[in-house]
């Protein structure tokens, strides 16, 4: 039986209210669920984003991609590379591109498990409003151990040399965010290097990398807030699924309905040896509160919940059950 045999894709069923034996059924389904590419995602934003792919070259050939920038990446391996996409939007034709990029890796590039993929958003997206930008932050830190483990796409664990080069935020964050009144910055409408969250980081090595962020209201791709946890991919579908998230959570952060006191309570540490194992209740909340929709919750619940198994390996990347 499908999931969708059950729920309709396009209600906002709240996972969280279920009874305990009827959503341990629906994950039993979710769980037997085979994701597929989108045309277009349901997120309704006209946030840009752009991607980084990583892999090994064998041959060292200079590549052409379309608009894509191609050079080399050591920290991988001496014939690292990467791809670094234009920008690009929520429609058609951007996702056939990042699909067609991707079938062109998969044919001609070598996959490595030090590899990580990298995702940029628009820093213009929250325009010049000290609240979205602070929402935004405070949503990260809160559930940052679930977005890790769904950032591990179709792996159980993180990549080698995520801690060096993707350092988790949370315990950062949350120091800073905490030394802010949230009502005094409701009606102030500052720009990002005017705040204190300008000063929050010393280096890009982070992941979630502000140092890119320069100008609250310009559209460029030098301007950006970027995702660094996520291992690196060849699935367009993986990629689809990762760039939802993020623009489902700067939608969330945007909203009038953004529930500042509820995200604030799970401003609790936890130990990044913890980030790879299911936080079941607090990924059910967070799915509830940005997604609007079954189908994004499915999806979303699909890559974190990775048929329920984990893995308390951290040398190599372990492989999840198929479920792309």
């Amino acid at each position: 039986m499908n999931v969708f045999d059950e729920i309709n894709k396009n209600d906002n069923l709240i996972f969280s209210h279920l009874h305990i034996y009827d959503l341990h059924d629906l994950i039993k389904l979710i769980n037997d669920y085979t994701l597929v590419y989108r045309n277009k995602l349901s997120v309704n934003t006209k946030t840009s984003f752009g991607l980084e792919i990583e892999f090994i070259n064998p041959n060292k050939e200079i590549i052409h991609c379309g608009d894509w920038s191609y050079k080399s990446e050591l920290s991988i391996d001496t014939n690292g590379y990467e791809l670094s996409s234009p920008i690009f939007h929520n429609n058609l034709k951007d996702w056939l591109e990042i699909k067609n990029v991707c079938n062109f890796v998969k044919d001609h590039m070598l996959y490595t498990p030090e590899s990580g993929g990298h995702i940029h958003i628009g820093s213009s997206t929250f325009q010049a409003k000290y609240q979205y930008w602070y929402n935004f932050l405070a949503l990260y830190a809160a559930y940052e151990e679930i977005i890790y483990r769904f950032a591990f796409g179709e792996y159980l664990n993180g990549r080698k040399g995520i801690v060096e080069y993707a350092q988790n935020c949370k315990s950062h964050f949350i120091y800073y965010l905490n030394k802010v009144k949230y009502q005094d910055i409701i009606n102030k409408h500052l720009y990002y290097s005017e705040s204190i969250f300008g000063n929050m980081q010393q280096n890009r090595n982070h992941a979630l990398n502000l140092t890119n962020v320069k100008d609250t209201c310009r559209n460029t791709n030098k301007n950006t807030l970027e995702f660094r946890v996520i291992n690196g991919t060849f699935e367009e579908i993986i990629w689809q699924n990762n760039i939802n998230l993020i623009l489902n959570m700067v939608k969330y952060a945007k909203s009038d309905n953004f529930d500042i006191n509820l995200i604030k309570n799970r401003f609790n540490n936890v130990e990044y040896s913890e980030y790879a194992k299911i936080h079941f209740d607090k990924a059910i909340e967070f799915c509830d509160l940005i997604f609007n929709n079954n189908l994004d919750k499915v999806y979303f619940l699909r890559q974190y919940l990775k048929n329920m198994k984990s893995t308390h390996k951290t040398a190599i990347l372990v492989k999840a059950d198929k479920f792309i």
